[in-house]
């Protein structure tokens, strides 16, 4: 397992977080989802909830589930 520091880890997970919209242009959207939920679940390990980044991704997902139809689950 890699162990990241704070810093690096946010690095990571903000190009997870873009490569899961990248994913979503594609139409990818599986992939997508699994990207943005990792960013999301990160961010809110290390940012907390209240936090720009990780309000970013829970619209991006929450954006994403939307547009599938999936609306209980957005």
């Amino acid at each position: 397992m890699i162990l990241y520091n704070n810093r690096e880890e946010s690095k990571f997970l903000n190009a997870t977080a873009r490569f899961g919209l990248f994913l979503d242009s594609q139409g990818r959207y599986q992939s997508s989802k699994q990207m943005i939920r990792h960013a999301l679940e990160g961010r809110l390990k290390i940012l907390g909830q209240e936090h720009p980044n990780t309000l970013g991704s829970m619209n991006n997902l929450a954006g994403l589930l939307k547009s599938q139809g999936k609306y209980d689950e957005a």
